[in-house]
């Protein structure tokens, strides 16, 4: 019975996480015209706050994204899941990364922690806790893309600078150095993620994308005329779960 409660609830998590994603990512792309209308203005501060938020936003929809294919690929492989008292090496991180994550998007997505209470019912307090003190075997990227802290300012900058561009307005940015590899954030990841974030709205039909490839700092957005590139997958076939699931982690 636990087995069969654990899988409706991966489906409903796997349905509101695609439901939250698609919000998250109109709301960034609907905030790209309130930056630009802040920097006419001249309200600087301002178009930083809105671009810190685009900026997260970005982020959260890239993590649910990689939330919602964990969720498909446990159901994939469920009898390997039924099979042993604690998850095989195939379903480590992503049975670890679920039930991290329940803490950080709990509150938007219920059902996700209804998911990781089930695994710990499984699995035993004593794993559930080395995963949440520690994040023993979760995704490096899902952790950097919830992070609490807030984004470089040389991404933020750059960023509005593109935005700007993209609505005609003249902005430039702060000379702020850009992270160094050390830095904490990984530069948030910027490099190239945070584009197929938003590049994903394709799928939604809101507002489509090109993503531009820069020095240093490739990945940026750029708002541009209606082109849909981006093909829908088969959830249900394992083959190209792994696949999804191993480019959206590859640095």
């Amino acid at each position: 019975m636990s087995g069969e409660k654990l899988k409706t609830r991966l489906r409903l998590t796997s349905h509101r996480l695609r439901l939250q994603q698609k919000k998250k990512i109109e709301s960034s792309l609907k905030a790209h015209k309130s930056v630009a209308e802040s920097i006419t203005a001249g309200r600087f501060d301002r178009a930083r706050m809105q671009t810190e938020q685009i900026v997260r936003d970005d982020f959260t929809a890239e993590a649910m994204d990689l939330l919602e294919g964990y969720c498909d690929l446990l159901l994939a492989r469920f009898s390997l899941y039924e099979a042993k008292k604690m998850p095989d090496e195939n379903l480590l991180e992503c049975v670890s990364t679920l039930i991290w994550s329940a803490s950080s998007l709990g509150s938007a997505i219920p059902e996700l922690k209804d998911v990781a209470k089930l695994l710990q019912e499984k699995y035993g307090d004593k794993f559930c806790e080395s995963i949440l003190t520690d994040a023993t075997g979760v995704n490096q990227r899902v952790r950097l893309w919830l992070d609490e802290l807030p984004p470089p300012q040389a991404v933020i900058e750059r960023y509005m600078e593109e935005i700007a561009e993209s609505h005609g307005v003249k902005y430039h940015r702060n000379l702020i150095p850009a992270p160094g590899p050390d830095d904490g954030s990984t530069m948030f990841l910027w490099q190239r993620d945070s584009a197929r974030a938003l590049a994903k709205a394709q799928l939604h039909g809101s507002c489509d994308v090109q993503v531009t490839s820069l020095p240093d700092l490739s990945g940026l957005i750029k708002v541009t005329e209606a082109k849909h590139s981006l093909a829908t997958e088969d959830a249900n076939d394992e083959e190209q779960l792994v696949e999804r699931l191993n480019r959206l982690s590859q640095p």
